[in-house]
């Protein structure tokens, strides 16, 4: 383990997490990482480069204790300065100068309704020090998809101040049926009584995997007849979809 840059679902360096890893020579310390804890590089003896983003706000006294090659980057004013100034530790401005994706999210084409998929995406974070390192898009860095807009949508992804973009595609969902969800609350009549759709509920199955409960309407009501005794198939119709359900009418006792 030569170099190590800090996966960004990480907010702190704790206790003791490399501490006497002899063959690590370089660390990024990301815009996610807030708190660097005791000896959490000590004995670290061939580290001589670490960058520490600005978002760095507490680093324990002992953070990198017998480390006596080391040289901290950062930006100028940040507490990596303070904290090197502090330690007699060599400091070296430095800056996030560019943001690279190194490869794209897997999915790139999405159907109306689906949230955005960022999994397979990473970029590459470059500094003026000569290190770079992989960071995995989080939903957080992201943003311009609407899920609900249709065509091609761009995407911008922002980290340290940099950003950059890719595009995604969302195409209309597609109705591939119903079914019904709840039955009528009433489903026994008597010749001459009107259908009530009280109750009656359907669920709309897409092909984007999301489905919709709808409430019946009597527009979407057909095949009932009032003047015929019996068990009656009615049917529900949806945007060219259709399901049936059973109800009884019973002759009027005289």
């Amino acid at each position: 383990l030569k170099t190590v840059t800090l996966s960004n679902g990480i907010n702190k360096v704790l206790d003791n997490t490399f501490r006497g890893c002899t063959s690590l020579t370089s660390v990024i310390i990301p815009y996610n990482v807030t708190t660097m804890n005791s000896q959490a590089f000590g004995g670290c003896t061939n580290l001589t480069k670490i960058y520490i983003s600005p978002n760095v706000t507490t680093i324990d006294d002992t953070a990198f204790i017998d480390c006596s090659n080391l040289t901290i980057y950062g930006e100028s004013g940040s507490y990596a300065q303070t904290f090197a100034a502090s330690k007699s530790i060599p400091f070296v401005t430095s800056n996030l100068s560019s943001i690279t994706m190194k490869s794209y999210p897997v999915k790139t084409e999405y159907i109306e309704g689906q949230e955005l998929d960022l999994t397979g995406s990473v970029l590459t974070a470059n500094y003026d020090c000569d290190l770079s390192g992989d960071v995995y898009l989080t939903p957080a860095m992201v943003s311009g998809y609407d899920k609900n807009k249709l065509g091609s949508q761009t995407i911008t992804v922002s980290y340290g101040g940099k950003s950059l973009s890719f595009s995604v595609t969302v195409k209309a969902k597609t109705l591939l049926g119903i079914t019904i969800k709840s039955q009528p609350t009433k489903n026994s009549y008597v010749v001459g009584e009107s259908f009530s759709v009280d109750g009656l509920t359907i669920t709309a199955d897409y092909d984007n995997g999301i489905p919709v409960d709808l409430t019946v309407t009597d527009g979407m009501i057909s095949g009932y007849n009032t003047d015929v005794p019996g068990n009656q198939s009615l049917t529900v119709t949806y945007e060219g979809k259709t399901v049936t359900f059973t109800i009884t009418v019973s002759e009027k006792n005289i």
